[in-house]
């Protein structure tokens, strides 16, 4: 009988731990079912002083039509999977998204539409990456921990062609020696902003790396003692706000771009509206929103510019739009939100849509991740095999779908050779560039030798500040391969817009350009 009741009680503990871990994603979600706006500032954000918000702010009254997954980033060009993913960046010049791959110590570089485009990796200069930004002028600074070869954290500076450069070493300020750089931002004028693990404040560098003070706001929780607060996490808008996050505090601190400290928001907890863990942050200035990322909740949390919080989504799980102790957050180029999902070794590409509350009836909100996922979506959580993944098809190529003959991995090697041959012209290396020309090709009465020399004398001449791709199709003719895209061309004396068209054969195991066509709009 004792043994029975034992049994039982063993059932019953059992029994009640899953249901809790079952309940917890739904209260994560539910906010995504309701318009949500809190109008007094000590409600939203606790410890926020009154004049930093005014509860009549329009931009605050909107209504959450629909989160939906727009893409899933898994892997790089070989097809190897991410692993940890930790860290993002968004370059807003080149529109190239950034991915620090913590699992395997390197760094992957995709197009803004999340096609991969380069790895980054010891042979780099980088060892241990933990963090990153890129400065106005092309070049990629990487936060580094401590290796074998180098016993202390550094910034690795890489130009804009990722050739390493030169290390930043850390000195000027008590504990210099054992900082360990977690992440950076680097505002339009070239200035560092360095955080560091368990740092109080961050370390603020000038364009050439020297140290030029600290920035290190004061808090307290509850009715502790104030003390300077630990920063995990930094950015900086398009007006040059400077925005630093505490994992340990809970909250956002906000200064103006001469460093003068304006407010703070957030408030500490673990539930729906509160910060548990938030590893990072990051401002869109076009919706005027912060979000935040929550690596114990597994939750986004988002707020105005003023600091009222607006929503949160996410919770635990695997599906689209579930987490799993995820570690940073950035918006791109084209307003999606970009979760670096840690331990599902992924990162999520959302697309968050809202309308004004005074301009349209209240709808019947829709949510196409969470609790309300497709069937298909629910296979896939299952683990179930034969569910196919439309969202990361359906802007396949069009000459994929018409030539069977042209595999995904031909594909892959032409949309490469493409984005090899715009890195070796943007950054006017003319052997490099010259190379991905066909022995054969002529462009009006000009043959290659005309044609090298003729590109020789106009890379001496000017500066190209930026090229960029878009809108990518990629169709077949015959033994042809016709490669046509918008291209926008910055130099420091012209600047145009147009399509591109790039007619390319293959020769051996290499694409080469016979062609070429310009039609400027």
């Amino acid at each position: 009988m004792t043994k029975i009741f034992n049994y039982s009680k063993i059932y019953i503990v059992s029994l009640s731990v899953i249901l809790m871990i079952l309940a917890y994603p739904w209260s994560c979600v539910q906010c995504l079912f309701a318009e949500q706006r809190l109008d007094s500032p000590d409600e939203s954000v606790p410890g926020a002083y009154p004049e930093q918000t005014d509860p009549g702010d329009s931009a605050d009254k909107f209504v959450l039509n629909k989160i939906s997954c727009v893409y899933i980033i898994r892997e790089d060009y070989d097809g190897l999977g991410l692993s940890y993913p930790s860290r993002l960046f968004v370059d807003p010049v080149k529109k190239e998204i950034y991915i620090t791959d913590s699992g395997r110590s390197r760094i992957l570089v995709y197009t803004h539409d999340y096609y991969p485009l380069i790895t980054i990796g010891k042979s780099d200069g980088v060892e241990v990456p933990v963090g990153l930004a890129v400065d106005p002028k092309g070049y990629l600074f990487v936060a580094q921990s401590p290796s074998r070869k180098h016993q202390r954290g550094r910034i690795s500076v890489l130009n804009p062609c990722l050739r390493w450069k030169r290390d930043i070493f850390f000195d000027g300020f008590e504990g210099a020696e054992k900082f360990h750089p977690n992440n950076i931002a680097i505002n339009d004028e070239g200035r560092l902003y360095v955080t560091g693990i368990g740092f109080r404040g961050v370390v603020v560098l000038n364009r050439e790396g020297t140290f030029s003070h600290l920035l290190t706001p004061t808090d307290k929780l509850g009715k502790g003692e104030e003390e300077r607060a630990t920063i995990c996490d930094v950015d900086i808008d398009d007006s040059g706000r400077i925005y630093l996050l505490s994992e340990d505090m809970g909250r956002i601190y906000v200064y103006d771009r001469q460093e003068r400290f304006l407010f703070k928001f957030g408030q500490k907890g673990g539930s729906s509206g509160k910060l548990s863990r938030p590893r990072g942050l990051a401002v869109d200035s076009r919706t005027k929103r912060i979000y935040v990322i929550d690596y114990m909740r597994h939750t986004a949390s988002a707020y105005s510019d003023k600091g009222h919080f607006l929503f949160e989504f996410g919770g635990f799980g695997w599906a689209k739009g579930w987490f799993q102790y995820p570690n940073d957050i950035g918006v791109d180029t084209m307003g999606n939100v970009l979760i670096a999902d840690t331990f599902n070794n992924r990162v999520q590409v959302l697309g968050i849509s809202t309308s004004k509350l005074d301009t349209q009836p209240k709808p019947d909100v829709m949510v196409e991740i969470g609790p309300l996922a497709s069937k298909k979506e629910r296979q896939r959580q299952e683990g179930l095999e034969g569910v196919t993944d439309e969202t990361e098809s359906k802007d396949r190529p069009a000459f994929e779908e018409t030539q069977e003959l042209e595999s995904k991995k031909s594909i892959k090697e032409i949309k490469k050779f493409v984005y090899s041959w715009r890195a070796a012209w943007q950054a006017q290396e003319i052997e490099r560039y010259i190379s991905h020309y066909d022995e054969e090709f002529s462009s009006g009465d000009m043959d290659l030798h005309k044609w090298s020399k003729y590109k020789e004398r106009l890379f001496r001449t000017k500066k190209i500040k930026n090229i960029v791709i878009e809108d990518m199709k990629i169709t077949q003719s015959k033994d042809l391969v016709i490669v046509c895209f918008l291209q926008r061309y910055v130099s420091d004396k012209y600047t145009d817009i147009g399509k591109k068209y790039l007619y390319l054969k293959r020769r051996g195991n290499r694409w080469k350009i016979i062609q070429e066509k310009w039609v400027s709009q």
